[in-house]
């Protein structure tokens, strides 16, 4: 059961992304490059891919490091931790294209964790701490 669920999202997933490749490769506005103009409010800022990565290591960084201290402080149970961060993780709105994986295996981690998957979670987290050194104490209190 819990196989087809999964399969079943998958394919809502893959059928999300042909929509939306459907629905842009239709609009016309993208062939012509006259009718290519960037506006960009005069609040927004560019970011260069080095800072984009920068900034989203800092982001996930920083929201890891805040629920380790609630889970430390106890003002917030283990599995409520997951589920927020999952869904800071996922409201996260620029993601450089080198941690488009990692961010995939995150939200899947956190999300074998909140399903019961705690063993597959934690396999996850420690290949992710191997894989991005960066982030190896920010997963200590998710492997524990």
């Amino acid at each position: 059961m819990r196989k087809t669920k999964f399969t079943f999202f998958l394919i809502l997933v893959v059928l999300t992304g042909v929509l939306v490749f459907i629905i842009i490769g239709e609009n016309d506005s993208y062939d012509d490059p006259a009718n290519l103009s960037v506006n960009i409010p005069d609040n927004k800022v560019i970011l260069s891919p080095t800072e984009m990565l920068e900034t989203y290591q800092d982001d996930l960084s920083n929201i890891l490091y805040e629920y380790q201290q609630e889970i430390a402080l106890q003002s917030l149970t283990r599995d409520d931790a997951i589920k927020e961060i999952r869904e800071k993780i996922l409201s996260i709105a620029h993601i450089p294209a080198d941690m488009k994986d990692l961010h995939l295996k995150l939200v899947l981690a956190f999300s074998r964790d909140l399903n019961g998957y705690r063993e597959e979670a934690i396999g996850i987290y420690k290949e992710l701490q191997s894989e991005h050194i960066w982030l190896f104490s920010r997963f200590n209190f998710l492997v524990e």
